[in-house]
């Protein structure tokens, strides 16, 4: 970590404070907005198959609820057990912006990283959660979007945008995880399974939201 000069805190608090006002009176007063071309599309896309289910949850903190579809995956390697994916939007975002939790499971014990994964000519900031202190590897790939734009982060990005979502409208969240069960045989096909169906889900949301 690099230290910050003394003469450039006031200015940092004072931009971080502006930021924070920013966007407490955006969750309060400001309308919604919500750049995706087609988002009721993000409820039936082609990578979900077809044994998958359309809800409302209303999680911590939430003013409104979150639209979320979850459903099974077929197995990355014979007789596995079976993926299974999950589709989080929210559209008022601020109570997950520090707390990914809140629409993408990840337990305390879990250790998360960010690696990148390619879609075509694009890179997705794409977090890899993974545990075996159970014995089994439990192992989520997820990327998040705010409006149509992949990021690495909600908070910090959050921040970066607050004065542009004060002013015209916040932005939504989507998150697109996928989870599988592994062991040390297996890991590399359950990944290499994971990674392919998040691709998957990227163009999809690609063509509804940006034609």
């Amino acid at each position: 970590m690099i230290p910050l000069a003394r003469h450039h805190s006031g200015a940092t608090l004072a931009l971080l404070a502006v930021a924070a006002l920013a966007l407490g009176l955006h969750r309060a007063f400001a309308a919604h907005f919500d750049p995706c071309a087609d988002p009721a599309q993000l409820l039936h896309l082609d990578a979900y198959g077809d044994r998958f289910t359309v809800s409302e949850h209303l999680g911590t903190g939430d003013w409104y609820p979150q639209q979320r579809v979850d459903g099974p995956l077929p197995p990355a390697v014979p007789r596995g057990s079976p993926l299974a994916f999950r589709m989080a939007r929210a559209e008022a975002p601020y109570p997950i912006y520090s707390r990914s939790f809140l629409i993408v499971t990840v337990l305390p014990g879990d250790r998360n990283e960010l690696r990148e994964l390619r879609a075509g000519s694009e890179v997705l900031p794409a977090h890899r959660v993974f545990d075996d202190s159970l014995g089994e590897i439990r192992l989520t790939r997820y990327f998040l979007v705010q409006g149509v734009s992949p990021v690495a982060h909600l908070l910090p990005s959050g921040i970066a945008s607050a004065l542009p979502q004060l002013l015209h409208g916040t932005l939504p969240v989507t998150a697109f995880a996928v989870t599988g069960v592994a062991d040390t045989e297996t890991l590399s096909d359950v990944e290499a399974a994971e990674e392919a169906w998040l691709v998957a889900a990227w163009s999809d949301f690609r063509r509804a939201c940006r034609p």
